[in-house]
């Protein structure tokens, strides 16, 4: 699933918070760390938060007021930490794995090299057991499975030493990972894409 970017800003010890993805919430949360407004405006969601609003006097029973819709329920929250789950009462939908047609292709054992992301003089060559892998996503709504689907390619790759700056660190680098297929695509080439566009290490200190 597509990752969700939130984009966040500090004034004058008030933090904000937004991501754009579909959100429809009101929630003020207050308890003995910091108090938080949320807002979902149906294209975007947006945090506003401080530790100036947290309680006085430590201990204090969290309250959260307001509501949201979201993984197909209706949430209310009204004075002490509590909610209540009304599901299945809006036209919500989701997508869903469906693991049992789940596709798997062993494409053999072929070189990989990796140019560090920040490093450029550091380039790793390794060897990679490629798998092509198909899946499916079923749209429910209501908790119900509708005959509407959305398939995905892609690879997976186990290599053979850890790749990117957090190799022989305690973090440890990264020893396997997926690349999509694009439409039109082989697996060839979404392999050889991968080598260029993927990247595996954390930070500019590499």
């Amino acid at each position: 699933m597509k990752e969700i970017k939130f984009y966040r800003k500090s004034i004058l010890g008030i933090r904000f918070s937004i991501g754009f993805r579909p959100a429809l919430a009101l929630r003020l949360v207050r308890h003995d760390e910091s108090g938080s407004l949320r807002i979902g405006l149906l294209f975007a969601d947006l945090f506003i938060s401080s530790d100036r609003w947290a309680w006085d006097s430590p201990g204090m029973n969290d309250l959260d007021y307001g509501f949201s819709f979201h993984h197909g329920a209706f949430y209310t929250n009204w004075g002490l930490d509590d909610s209540t789950t009304l599901r299945a009462f809006y036209p919500y939908g989701q997508w869903q794995h469906r693991n049992d047609l789940h596709v798997k292709a062993a494409r053999g054992e072929h070189p990989y090299t990796y140019r560090w992301q920040f490093k450029p003089t550091e380039v790793q060559q390794v060897t990679a057991k490629v798998e092509e892998y198909s899946q499916v996503w079923q749209w429910r709504v209501w908790g119900l499975s509708l005959p509407i689907f959305k398939k995905q390619r892609g690879v997976w790759c186990d290599f053979s030493e850890e790749l990117g700056n957090g190799k022989n660190d305690w973090k440890g680098g990264t020893i396997g990972a997926g690349f999509q297929i694009k439409p039109g695509q082989t697996w060839a080439d979404a392999y050889k894409e991968m080598q260029v566009k993927q990247t595996f290490c954390r930070a500019k200190w590499a």
